[in-house]
Formats: C-alpha cells, sequence, structure tokens
C-alpha cells in the first residue's frame, strides 16, 4: 500500500463509519473515556437496557446513562445486538471495531451443538461481514473461559481468524468498567482473589472478506467496500 492512500483504520472516521460499535455498552464509562481522546472519532452504544420495560425505568435510565452518552457525541441505540446492526447495515455504515463486554455465559451442552443456547452470538457473527471493514476486530471480555473458548469454536467454524489477548489480572486494569469493578470490590472485600478477565479477539480476516486474491492484493487502496443491495434485504 502506497503512503498516499488513506487507511480505513486510521485518523477520525468520516459520518457512515464508526471506530467502535460497544454491544452492551451499560454505563458507556469505555466510550466516555474513548469520545474524549479521540473527539474526532464516532461511537456508538447498544444496550436494550436503555430502553424502558413495561413503563418502567431500567438502572442506566435512572442514572441517565443514555443522555449522558448522547451530550458527549455518542450514538445511543436501545436495541439488542442483532436489531441495532442491521439498523447500521440498512444505512450502510460500517464499523472498524466491535466489543461485547460480558456475555451470558454458556452452558457445557452448547458443545452438543445446540442451536438454542447461544442464537444471538451466531446472529451477530452471520451480520458482522455487513458492518465490520476487512481486517476489523471482534473483542469480547468475559470471566467466564468456557465462554469465549466457545465462541473461538464457533467463530473459527465461521471463517473467522481468532486470538486470545492477555487476561486482565491486576484489579486496577480489572476496574475499568461497571461490572468488572462490581465483581473486583466485592471480592477483594471477602479477601477472595478476583477471576481474571479473560479477552478473545475476532478477525474479519481479509480471506473471508475477499475470497479472491486480486481483490485482496487492492484493498484498501483501489477496492472501496461495495453496497451491495442485499443490505436492504433484512
Amino acid at each position: 500500500m502506497s503512503r498516499g492512500t488513506k487507511h480505513p483504520f486510521h485518523g477520525a472516521t468520516p459520518q457512515n463509519v464508526f471506530q467502535t460499535i460497544d454491544l452492551g455498552s451499560g454505563f458507556g464509562e469505555y466510550l466516555l473515556r474513548q469520545r474524549a481522546r479521540f473527539p474526532g472519532r464516532r461511537y456508538a452504544a447498544v444496550d436494550i437496557g436503555y430502553r424502558p420495560v413495561r413503563g418502567k425505568q431500567t438502572p442506566y435510565l435512572d442514572k441517565k446513562v443514555p443522555e449522558k452518552l448522547h451530550a458527549s457525541g455518542i450514538r445511543v441505540y436501545p436495541k439488542n445486538y442483532p436489531e441495532a446492526l442491521k439498523y447500521m447495515i440498512s444505512r450502510f455504515w460500517r464499523a472498524r471495531h466491535i466489543n461485547m463486554d460480558w456475555p451470558y455465559p454458556w452452558t457445557e451442552d452448547w458443545i452438543g451443538q445446540k442451536e438454542k443456547d447461544a442464537p444471538v452470538f451466531k446472529e451477530v457473527l452471520k451480520l458482522l461481514p455487513r458492518v465490520l471493514f476487512p481486517n476489523g476486530k471482534f473483542y469480547i471480555t468475559s470471566d467466564s473461559e468456557r465462554t469465549l473458548k466457545m465462541m473461538e469454536v464457533t467463530a473459527e467454524r465461521e471463517g473467522y481468524k481468532t486470538r486470545w489477548r492477555r487476561p486482565l489480572t491486576r484489579p486496577r486494569e480489572m476496574k475499568k468498567t461497571y461490572a468488572m469493578r462490581k465483581d473486583v470490590e466485592f471480592m477483594l472485600k471477602e479477601g477472595k482473589q478476583a477471576p481474571p478477565v479473560y479477552r478473545l479477539e475476532i478477525t474479519f480476516g481479509l480471506k473471508k472478506a475477499f475470497p479472491s486474491k486480486t481483490d485482496r492484493r487492492q484493498w484498501p487502496g483501489k477496492l472501496r467496500w461495495p453496497k451491495s443491495k442485499s443490505d436492504q434485504k433484512l
């Protein structure tokens, strides 16, 4: 790639590109830090907890989290993960990276490939190629190593590349999000060692994005992301 080529992962994001889509953003602490650090980049917070349930407010709404995120320039989507991604696809929006923190633990019998156990994650994987840029990353964190191992197997079966990142073990780095902070504080208060926070990286690799070797060689210079008509058929 020549030096004059604008790289899709560098610099500020255009209006149709998110730097990060945070699935299960909760109190939005990570996005608020990133937005303050990189004001020229766009971020999206996705959490169904931002939506009132039967007329009642969730803890996120009680603390006015959606309003705070919106005031900081972060796009807020009170939807479940597939709903939010499908909406973004219909608008031809793309993302450099996607995060998912603390997914619900999977049961051991999922290894028997029961379709009912992890439908949301599998649907997200099917939608990723229409949202992520080629070589874009999908980061998942959890205190359940077993859950991430099952997700790893699922992702590799779908043709994605996976890599384990260094687990978070120091209390200072483990307290960066609300969920982790509460767990760590409880464990320390009980005089126990907090379990490591495991991290899995899933990559939408060039071979999956562009089966043709010729197309892979042209990315990201001459080859641009095509607007598929099928994107509107969700």
